[in-house]
């Protein structure tokens, strides 16, 4: 996230939430961490699902209340973790999701 010119604060040590300034500091950063689709910070209802992994649309559980579930599918650049190209794959695959989201986005109605 650095790389491609986000500031990202840690908050937090267990599961961590960090806060993610993708502009200026003067503007209230959005707030992350990891978490199931239950989780009271999430939307109960009106809200689309995204999956990544490779094998989601076979595998992934049902989400309930989802209006719309899309897949996106992308290799895992954990399989790249003990080669001396990790970083760049890592990133990459890092610019493919900003990339096919950025265009979901523009088209979501």
């Amino acid at each position: 996230m650095k790389k491609c010119g986000f500031d990202v604060i840690k908050l937090g040590s267990k599961n961590p939430t960090y806060s993610l300034y993708y502009s200026n500091s003067k503007v209230k950063p959005i707030s992350v961490f990891s978490k199931l689709y239950n989780e009271p910070a999430n939307k109960a209802n009106s809200f689309a699902t995204i999956t990544t992994c490779t094998d989601a649309e076979e595998n992934c559980p049902f989400i309930l209340n989802a209006e719309k579930r899309i897949f996106l599918q992308y290799d895992d650049p954990k399989l790249f973790d003990n080669l001396p190209n990790k970083m760049e794959k890592y990133f990459d695959c890092s610019l493919q999701i900003a990339s096919e989201l950025f265009y979901v986005f523009r088209n979501v109605e």
